[in-house]
């Protein structure tokens, strides 16, 4: 168990390099909680080829804002989770918050308030990520990027529902749930979900199906 006020991990709490082949496992007793900077591998901070699984039913990986399946606050590569994460703000499936996540994927549920996505809350770049998620945010929900100031998606797939907290929810989406500018190339979204709002991302080669209302 690891419990904390912000900056927490299984392995490191804040880490200024790459934390990379590790694997962490969640016993039906296991949690990660903490408030600002959560993440089942690391607070904040790279990670590459690291795999999180949960045996628990419940959510795993709680805590405020910038919370994730591998990170809280940083950039992912080649990794898998399964688990379900919550928090408040900038909550993802990888990452709470990720300039660069590629080759990821999630499976589980998140839940969250805003900014909140099936890989990352709040994103730059996403390349070949894939999630099958159950999301609950009341706006800017995605099923890959929750929110994304010139986000570029690409070769990513999603799958599952999106579901409001809210009775006045917006902005939301089974690839973006909002992107102020940026693409979205070859990418795949079988999300249900209902979808409202400003949309500034062009989409290149892109198919959505679902129920969107």
């Amino acid at each position: 168990d690891a419990a904390g006020i912000s900056l927490i991990g299984a392995i490191a709490g804040n880490s200024s390099g790459s934390i990379s082949n590790c694997k962490v496992i969640f016993l039906s007793d296991s949690y990660i909680k903490g408030t600002n900077k959560i993440g089942a591998v690391v607070g904040s901070g790279s990670v590459q080829n690291c795999e999180v699984k949960s045996q628990a039913i419940g959510t795993v990986i709680t805590g405020n804002d910038y919370v994730g399946g591998i990170t809280g606050y940083g950039d992912c590569d080649n990794c898998h989770v399964y688990a379900n994460v919550a928090g408040n703000d900038y909550v993802g499936g990888i990452a709470g918050n990720s300039s660069d996540c590629s080759m990821c994927s999630f499976t589980g549920k998140v839940t969250g308030r805003k900014y909140v996505g099936g890989i990352v809350g709040d994103g730059y770049r996403v390349k070949s990520c894939k999630s099958v998620a159950d999301i609950f945010a009341s706006s800017y929900a995605g099923g890959i990027v929750g929110y994304g100031n010139s986000s570029n998606v690409t070769a990513c797939y999603s799958d599952g529902t999106i579901t409001s907290t809210s009775s006045s929810a917006s902005y939301f989406g089974g690839i973006i749930g909002y992107a102020y500018s940026g693409t979205v190339y070859h990418s795949f979204s079988t999300v249900t979900c209902s979808i409202s709002g400003n949309y500034k991302y062009t989409l290149y080669d892109c198919c959505t199906v679902g129920a969107l209302g």
